[in-house]
């Protein structure tokens, strides 16, 4: 199945786009046992990315609000969640990848006031890492990595790298983003071209979008309670896929790429560009 044929769902509070590879012990949910954690999403690992960024500087959260919701909700529900993300806002960017040069995969230390401890519980602990081009470290002007260039790095050895998931994760979430993402608009999101960079890895994606709400704001500003509805939604959705067994490659394969001679081969996770961790 090729890209256009992925299951789209909307919604009031965001655009889902789902594929699936064949499952893990993760999302068959925890094991039997007295001390199990009983949330719908304990031990599911998520690569938690978006367009946006994960910087959340501007007043109106345009810049990475979205993420950090997605977060709470998804750790909140037990799942454990890393974030690796662009640097710098990279809407519009759809799947598009930096061709050449090293990226930077930097940690965040300081974390967004309100947000700091909504993961603390988790074995990862919350991390979250922006992606710059280049080999120094990350700054205030530094290029921004696209949102697709953070999940194949990260799905190629930088989670093994950085929180030690050698055959993880079990799901990518990108968002939610900044505003809708609907009819065409979809073939130019960068939130959507994230999620279609995992399916490509051959890893179960979700995309979720946040719309705005003329009954609290009149500008294209989503309000705060839209980004905690969509989040909620979100968790709320996975938790369901995963209890009914759907992250399986009976609802959708993964596509099957050729060889320079034209054959067809199961599509496979290949090489990245140099990266390093800071």
């Amino acid at each position: 199945m090729n890209r256009r044929g992925t299951l789209t769902a909307l919604t009031v509070t965001g655009t889902l786009l789902f594929a699936c590879a064949q499952p893990s012990a993760a999302q068959k949910g925890p094991g039997p046992g007295p001390e199990r954690d009983r949330r719908p999403l304990a031990g599911l690992r998520v690569l938690l990315s978006n367009d946006d960024s994960m910087r959340l500087t501007r007043p109106d959260g345009a810049d990475g609000k979205g993420l950090y919701e997605v977060r709470h909700a998804l750790c909140a529900a037990g799942a454990d969640v890393v974030v690796m993300a662009p640097w710098a806002n990279q809407s519009g960017a759809g799947t598009s990848a930096t061709s050449a040069g090293q990226l930077t995969v930097q940690r965040r230390t300081v974390l967004p006031a309100g947000y700091e401890g909504d993961c603390s519980g988790a074995p990862g602990g919350g991390a979250v890492y922006g992606v710059c081009k280049g080999a120094a470290p990350c700054g205030p002007d530094t290029p921004s990595a696209t949102p697709a260039d953070t999940v194949r790095l990260a799905t190629r050895g930088g989670l093994a790298a950085k929180a030690g998931w050698k055959d993880g994760p079990d799901v990518v979430v990108t968002g939610s983003n900044h505003g809708p993402n609907v009819a065409s608009v979809v073939n130019e999101s960068g939130t959507v071209g994230a999620a279609l960079a995992a399916i490509d890895e051959g890893v179960p994606a979700i995309a979720l979008n946040s719309a705005q709400d003329p009954a609290v704001t009149g500008s294209l500003e989503v309000a705060a309670h839209t980004y905690r509805e969509t989040a909620a939604f979100g968790a709320d959705f996975i938790a369901g896929l995963r209890q009914r067994g759907l992250f399986t490659a009976e609802y959708v394969r993964r596509p099957r790429r050729r060889d320079p001679l034209g054959r067809r081969r199961a599509g496979g996770r290949g090489h990245g560009h140099r990266h390093q961790h800071r």
